[in-house]
């Protein structure tokens, strides 16, 4: 619900905020690599919100298979525009 009143990130602003969260190191021109759990929980944030929980006490691979779902549910039936 506040994310309608943060000022939108640049290009250049979403870059260095996803480079903080990648391991450090010398990549190249290759991208950094990225622990799958925290990307997770970026897409988690991004698609549902920073608020978005589980109640249920279980397991963190079930909790990725409710944020997969969470995620896929609710984008389903948006249209790309050509």
């Amino acid at each position: 619900m506040f994310k309608l009143f943060r000022r939108p990130e640049t290009d250049q602003q979403i870059k260095e905020r996803v480079l903080k969260l990648c391991k450090k190191g010398d990549y190249d021109i290759c991208p950094p690599s990225m622990n799958a759990n925290v990307a997770i929980n970026e897409l988690k944030n991004f698609f549902l919100g920073e608020d978005w929980y589980v109640v249920m006490p279980i397991e963190h691979e079930q909790v990725i298979t409710e944020i997969v779902y969470a995620i896929e549910t609710k984008y389903k039936r948006l249209k790309v525009k050509k």
